[in-house]
Formats: structure tokens, sequence, C-alpha cells
């Protein structure tokens, strides 16, 4: 195991009882907070980080996980939960019905996508008491596939935001996978962490431990351009057994739900993160990730 060690500085505020944290943790800056500051990974746990989709020089290029920290790019949260698909079989399970990391981690979801292609998702925040969490809005995050790569393989480029939101355009190359898969999640967790507390890699080794184990999949019909394409979707309540829940200010039961389809162009069609309260009381926040032409998923 090891650790990054953190150059942020939390400050820690109370506001009607609730404590939250101001700043930006493991890559992910709170969206209320604008800036165009490069991504810094603060922490990460060597038994759940790899390099999904790069090619085995870059592996070995980056080996040394602190080489990491003075060339970090968006490449550092797009990699964060897909160790697990390392640790697992990439076959499907017996029936039709794929296991989440599978569909997540280990499918090409980019490799026959068209040079020029740009997947646009709407990315829409939903926080229940502005003023305390900030305010709520809607902004796009795309991927473009610039060229291709070796065979399968694709080069891409992820911006993150518009204005005075965005952040500097990140370059991913030799990628099969979408981006977008783990972009969404590490986003996910990182958000609960702002209202929850907590460790950054002990919430995503629970995350990633529980797509891996527990994680439910079923089939669904997701429109798509009007018409109704057939998907799946995975729900995940990664902590709602675990065993610090009593130290996450009641947002344990979280639910996180990822819907996706081989039909649709990089499979991610929806991701919705819904950061309850067992407090009614308490602020909660809501945030979903689109595809645009997605629309209901049934």
């Amino acid at each position: 195991m090891g650790r990054v060690p953190s150059g942020n500085s939390f400050a820690k505020v109370r506001l009607r009882g609730f404590k939250f944290r101001a700043g930006s943790s493991s890559g992910i800056l709170l969206p209320n907070l604008p800036t165009r500051r490069a991504a810094q990974v603060t922490e990460y746990s060597f038994d759940i980080w790899s390099i999904h989709g790069a090619g085995a020089k870059e592996r070995e290029k980056h080996a040394d996980f602190d080489a990491w920290r003075n060339t970090v790019t968006l490449r550092i949260p797009f990699v964060a939960f897909a160790a697990l698909a390392l640790l697992l079989p990439a076959a499907a399970l017996a029936s039709d019905t794929p296991k989440p990391t599978d569909i997540l981690f280990n499918r090409p979801h980019i490799s026959n996508i068209a040079a020029g292609t740009v997947l646009d998702y709407k990315f829409t925040r939903k926080p229940s008491n502005e003023k305390m969490l900030g305010a709520g809005f809607t902004d796009d995050i795309t991927v473009t596939v610039e060229s291709d790569a070796t065979e399968g393989k694709k080069n891409v480029l992820v911006q993150m935001y518009t204005g005075d939101r965005a952040r500097d355009p990140q370059r991913i190359t030799g990628m099969d996978g979408n981006p977008m898969m783990v972009v969404c999640l590490d986003n996910a967790v990182s958000h609960f962490r702002e209202l929850a507390g907590g460790d950054n890699a002990y919430l995503k080794n629970t995350f990633s431990r529980y797509l891996a184990e527990r994680a439910t999949i079923k089939p669904v019909k997701i429109l798509y351009k009007g018409e109704d394409v057939d998907g799946y979707e995975i729900t995940a309540t990664p902590y709602a057994d675990d065993p610090a829940k009593s130290k996450m200010g009641g947002f344990e039961n979280a639910t996180f739900k990822i819907a996706l389809s081989e039909k649709i162009p990089g499979y991610l069609a929806r991701v919705i993160a819904d950061i309850n309260n067992t407090d009614k009381a308490a602020p909660t926040l809501v945030e979903t990730t689109t595809l645009e032409g997605v629309g209901d998923v049934k």
C-alpha cells in the first residue's frame, strides 16, 4: 500500500450541525468552486490502482506511482476503479447477463468509434440546499475520439465542463475503454466524500470491491435517439453495510446507478449518484451524467 502525501488543505465547515469539507480531493474539484487548475491525486492504494487500456510500455513507465505526482492528468482518475478488472476473470457470467466489472472495465467501449466523433455528456448537479452545498448547475463533459492509435485503440480528448468551470483538456492515448466510465465513478466517490468524509483510498477500495462482489445488474430498455435499445443497469450501495458507516454522517445509504448498452456509442448511457441522508433535515445531493440522445431507462 502506498500514499501520496496530500497537498490539499481541507477547511472543515459546520453548517446547522453538519460537517463538510471545502477544497478539492483526489483529482476531482468541487463543482461550485470554478477553477482551471490541473487535476491532483492526493492519495491512492497500490492494491486498487492500475492503468486500464494502456500498453505494456506505459505500464512500465508508470510502475513507480511516485512518478504520477508531477505528471498527473485525467488518466489518474480514469484508472481508479479499473484494477478490479485485473483481479477478476474477464468472462461474463454463465448467463447472458455480464458481470458489472466486465461491462464497466473489460469491454472495448470505443474501439469501433470513428475518429472525429464527439461523445457529449450532460452533467447535472442538484443539491437540496444550495446555501449549504453550493449552487446546482448543468454543464457538458465531452470525449472526442481524435484519431486511431494501435489496432482497436483510440487517442481521445476529454474536456471537463465549459466556461469558468472548464478544466484544461486532457489527452489520453491508446485507449479502448470509455474514460467516462471511471471519470463518473471517481466523481461520484469524491463528491460522496465531500459530504460523508472519510479516507479517499478506503472509499474507492470499498466501492471497487462492492462492484466486483455485490452490485446488482439487470436488463433494461434505454431510450436512445427515439428508440428503445437493450442494455443493463448496475445498482450499488457500497457503504450501506460498511463497518465505518456510523462515521458517515447518515450518508451511508447513497445509491449509484449506471446504465449501459453496447448499442450506444461508448456504452455509457447514464450515471446517477443519489447521495441521500437518513436524517430528513440533512442536505442531499443528486448528480446525473447523461449521454446526449439518451432518455428514459426502464
